[in-house]
């Protein structure tokens, strides 16, 4: 494996951070001295600071010169112990503290952390005209860890609170997964639509984006565990049937394999560069888009097998409902005849003037001389229920018939194909008599 070399920006900030001869160190002590002057300040730099990114002037100037990552930066060193200190005096915080504003008494009786802010969850009691108002001012968690410090007592310096917010925030970087979304400033005429190319690639220069995109091409930007390696991709290389345990071996098998060379593989993880990853990605894609195909072929085989199968059920419920439409319109012939008849005997025997007995009126005679029931009106409700018990019947004879017509037609099948197998056989048998006559 290669080393990747890039611009180490370390040794500037060591300079800037080093104890006890860093510049934000220097500069913090000689503001507690009271006859120090932005002269003495820059001596005592030129003086401690030994680095090769430190540059004095060639003047008397008070000013001194950093070799940063992105270029030569020139600091005028003139009013920086007074811009330092920016402190307030006790009278005026007294005097403020006096207010009859609950929000300016409430910001300066809250005690301060190391970082300048102040304390998170501090509860501070207001005696106003209206009501007692308990004020609560939030901030972040961390800064309840760093302690509290009086606004009365000696004040810390900007450089106290800025290097005590970078050591939270170098934490707070450590301890989580932070995403950074840098700001590009498009052209200095602030236009909308107007990109200057020179300010954007200066601006991607100094903020280490694009030595950032080196690095990123230059290292192994996709590192995958070996479970989920292979189970993404060991159908590429690897048949249905084959056991691919989770190990080393079976993912260096699987790219061999895949013809993918240059990669790295870990105790846990598969390390692929970008174009590596992106060339296993075609691969993935090609063969998902064949899988497809196929899926879409016997799915289409088949919706057309059902699509027979449902054609042939059609056919015969069309015959059958026919035939019990049939059925039923003869059935209520055969009924309205039948009443006919018996109407017509009865109006004759009326006309006769016969006296028939009480148990006899319920019968009627036909001309055959028998006997008949008279058929009496049945309900709607109870004609549809004879339909459907009649309906239930003709569809299990349906299924009967067929049922055994498939199983005649397999027996039939298995016969043909038994008697082409003997065929076969015989005609193979005759062939090697006769070779073995020949001999």
């Amino acid at each position: 494996m290669e080393l990747i070399t890039f611009n180490d920006n370390k040794p500037v900030i060591d300079m800037f951070l080093g104890r006890p001869l860093g510049i934000l160190v220097l500069l913090d002590e000689e503001t507690h001295f009271p006859n120090a002057t932005d002269a003495s300040l820059v001596e005592k730099l030129h003086n401690n600071i030994r680095s090769q990114h430190y540059l004095k002037p060639k003047s008397n100037a008070l000013q001194f010169t950093i070799l940063h990552y992105a270029g030569k930066v020139t600091y005028d060193a003139r009013h920086f112990l007074d811009k330092n200190r920016n402190h307030i005096s006790p009278e005026i915080i007294q005097l403020l503290r006096q207010s009859t504003m609950s929000v300016i008494k409430a910001l300066f009786e809250t005690p301060l952390t190391k970082t300048g802010h102040l304390c998170a969850n501090s509860r501070v009691n207001s005696n106003t005209d209206n009501a007692r108002k308990e004020i609560l001012i939030m901030n972040s968690q961390s800064d309840e860890q760093n302690g509290l410090v009086s606004q009365t007592k000696v004040q810390q310096t900007v450089l106290t609170y800025f290097r005590f917010s970078l050591t939270n925030l170098i934490h707070k970087l450590t301890n989580g997964v932070p995403h950074f979304v840098r700001c590009i400033k498009p052209n200095d005429h602030k236009l909308p639509m107007k990109f200057c190319h020179e300010k954007i690639s200066s601006q991607l220069a100094y903020t280490g984006i694009m030595e950032t995109i080196k690095i990123r091409q230059m290292g192994y930007s996709h590192r995958i565990g070996f479970a989920e390696f292979l189970n993404r991709y060991s159908f590429l290389a690897f048949k249905f049937s084959e056991p691919v345990p989770v190990s080393k071996e079976s993912c260096r098998m699987l790219l061999t394999r895949l013809q993918i060379s240059g990669y790295q593989l870990g105790k846990t993880k598969v390390f692929l560069k970008y174009y590596q990853f992106e060339e296993l990605c075609q691969i993935y894609d090609k063969t998902i888009k064949k899988v497809i195909k196929v899926q879409t072929c016997v799915r289409c085989w088949l919706a057309r097998r059902k699509v027979a199968k449902i054609k042939s059920v059609t056919i015969v419920q069309k015959y059958a409902r026919g035939w019990l439409v049939r059925k039923k319109v003869t059935d209520a012939k055969r009924k309205k005849d039948n009443l006919s008849e018996v109407t017509k005997s009865q109006k004759s025997e009326s006309n006769n003037s016969i006296i028939v007995p009480c148990h006899a009126k319920r019968r009627a005679i036909n001309k055959n001389g028998y006997q008949q029931k008279v058929v009496s009106k049945k309900s709607p409700d109870q004609a549809a229920i004879l339909i459907q018990k009649r309906m239930n019947i003709m569809k299990y004879y349906i299924t009967v018939y067929l049922r055994l017509t498939f199983y005649l037609n397999r027996c039939t099948w298995i016969l043909d194909t038994r008697k082409d197998q003997t065929w076969l056989w015989i005609k193979r048998s005759s062939q090697r008599g006769s070779k073995f006559e020949e001999m």
